[in-house]
């Protein structure tokens, strides 16, 4: 879904201490903002902020998430696949077509879906229902209106459209000034969008001539001294999201260390080597090459950036049409939408920190000054992660007995050894079956790949904490109907279950009765018919989720989220749930 585009008008900051950082749009191919020019910088300081990455190294926020990853209500792929292609914007004029579907059909040709949607595998997400209905993402980047989706900001919207498909996003076209940027940034947030892409910034070198800034570290001790924060004297609702590109001049700037190279970052890296925390959420995105194994040629690298800097691929529509920063960007601002449709109770710290510390490790191990976190992973960020740990409420499920020290048993009487001597007018034990184990409902082993392709083994979660016991038994009675030779014999099915008491599973005892007949059609044939469960005292069976390192809530039998659990296996898996109807016909049969 897309809102309108708002326009900003250029207002100079007029302070004692004054400054007009002047920025060069990134066009088509490339990102991004390019030089600055300033002297100095008017307003407040960076201060001590309500939590952050504290410094290049980072912070782990893992311990204060807990209920926190409450779900949100989960969409459908069918919804995700009709979102797609920018809403109404899908009939808007695109390169040399007529349209952005004509575009997919041809540059596409084998593909259903745009190629940010595939190199995310965000279409596993959709399937689950996560879209990112609903979550408003802003686009702080340049735009027109001539129904034509030819700027830098369409295209960084199309890619932010293909991961998250439902989300609302929100154009906002401005002028290249950083004080048009803290005017976006306040603005959005009282619309309370609060994840923001910006494809833009300023750097050293110029990505397209390769000319340096003689004043960037002029400025950036300027920025410095002052404490001025890089987005402002603003203060940001605590579920902002800040995504910034890394940056295109890699193949000028020494090094390619984004702290050396890109402004922002500069400033960022030495306000916190002073102590300086930070008060909003930062993510820098820089890009992969073709094949994903490199750090493309043009992109600026982690650095000793490492804590906020993650990596993805940078196409538009299709494979090897567009390449920049500007491109990958958007690929983490749509996945941030997925995962706060997931989790909406998240803050901008915390959706940084799970978006980061799931990226597939690329390099060296750990975070590294080349990729950083590595390479976005949606799949990971919405699978389990870490330990997994039964709730500390769940602990009264755990008693002194443990099923190891239960004898196992079964034992079966046929029918012919029950109904040797009686009365065939009086109720008689037909069969009956006894064991040592469960038999009322499923229980899960407590193995499960997840969708990260991590196998997890917790079967000690389901494992009885009691001896189990089960039986069934069938009696009959044997009646003469009137006027006819032909007996029926009625049939009296009863299954009785102690219950199963685990740390995540209980089962109630349970009593199941039934009814049945059989009716002799001739010596040697007869036609029955029984309805098991017809009756059920007891039964119902109770589970809990397992957490994850991050506190997020599962279920350790599937390994699916458990909303998603709930929403599609909510029935319950138990085999005397409903009344179940035998119909035989036997010849040849004696009791």
């Amino acid at each position: 879904m897309v809102t309108g585009s708002t326009n900003l008008r250029f207002v100079t900051l007029l302070m004692a201490l004054s400054v007009s950082l002047a920025m060069t749009g990134c066009k088509k191919f490339s990102q991004d903002v390019e030089t600055i020019e300033t002297s100095s910088i008017g307003g407040g300081s960076g201060g001590a902020g309500s939590g952050g990455s504290g410094g290049d190294g980072g912070e782990d926020y893992t311990d204060d998430y807990g209920a926190d990853y409450y779900l949100g209500t989960p969409s459908s792929e069918t919804n995700a696949i009709s979102g797609l292609f920018l809403g109404d914007k899908k009939t808007w004029g695109y390169g040399s077509h007529d349209s952005l579907l004509d575009a997919h059909a041809a540059e596409n040709a084998t593909f259903d879906t745009p190629i940010a949607s595939r190199d995310t595998n965000a279409r596993n997400q959709w399937r689950l229902g996560w879209t990112g209905k609903d979550v408003k993402v802003g686009v702080l980047d340049e735009f027109n209106s001539n129904e034509i989706l030819d700027t830098h900001g369409d295209q960084v919207s199309l890619v932010v459209n293909s991961v998250a498909p439902e989300a609302q996003l929100t154009t906002y076209n401005f002028t290249l000034t950083q004080q048009a940027a803290e005017d976006a940034f306040q603005n959005l947030n009282t619309q309370e969008v609060y994840i923001i892409n910006n494809s833009w910034g300023s750097a050293r070198f110029s990505h397209t001539t390769g000319e340096e800034d003689t004043n960037f570290d002029a400025n950036v001790s300027n920025w410095v001294s002052l404490r001025y924060k890089i987005t402002g004297t603003n203060s940001y609702d605590e579920k902002m999201l800040f995504v910034f590109s890394a940056g295109n001049s890699g193949e000028y700037c020494p090094d390619k260390r984004i702290q050396e190279c890109s402004f922002y970052p500069a400033v960022l890296h030495r306000q916190r080597a002073l102590g300086v925390q930070d008060s909003e959420a930062y993510i820098w995105v820089g890009s992969l090459s073709d094949d994903g194994t490199e750090l493309a040629a043009y992109s600026h690298s982690a650095g000793d950036m490492g804590a906020d800097f993650i990596v993805a691929h940078d196409d538009v529509l299709s494979a090897g049409d567009l390449a920049g920063t500007s491109f990958a960007a958007p690929r983490v601002s749509g996945a941030a939408a997925l995962i706060r449709h997931k989790f909406p109770g998240l803050d901008g710290f915390q959706l940084k920190q799970l978006l980061l510390s799931t990226a597939q490790d690329i390099g060296e191990p750990g975070i590294d000054p080349i990729f950083g976190h590595g390479k976005l992973d949606l799949s990971n960020a919405l699978s389990p992660q870490g330990q997994l740990t039964a709730g500390s409420n769940l602990t009264s499920f755990t008693t002194s007995r443990s099923p190891e020290k239960s004898i196992p048993f079964m034992f079966m009487l046929p029918a012919t050894m029950l109904v040797e001597s009686g009365d065939e007018r009086d109720w008689q034990l037909l069969s009956l079956k006894a064991e040592s184990r469960h038999a009322a409902s499923k229980v899960w082993n407590g193995s499960f790949t997840a969708l990260n392709g991590h196998h997890y083994d917790v079967s000690d979660f389901y494992q009885s904490k009691q001896p189990n016991f089960s039986l069934r038994a069938i009696f009959k009675k044997t009646t003469n109907r009137p006027r006819s030779n032909r007996p029926v014999t009625w049939l009296l099915p009863i299954a009785i279950d102690a219950g199963y008491e685990a740390k995540l599973y209980q089962a109630a005892p349970l009593l199941s009765i039934g009814f049945g007949a059989a009716i002799t059609l001739a010596p040697q044939s007869m036609l029955s018919m029984r309805i098991d469960n017809a009756v059920r005292l007891g039964g119902d069976i109770r589970e809990q989720p397992c957490y994850d390192g991050f506190r997020r809530q599962y279920h350790c039998g599937t390994g699916l989220a458990w909303l998603d659990y709930r929403n599609i296996d909510s029935h319950r898996r138990d085999n005397f749930a409903l009344p179940t109807l035998q119909v035989k016909y036997v010849r040849r049969f004696s009791f």
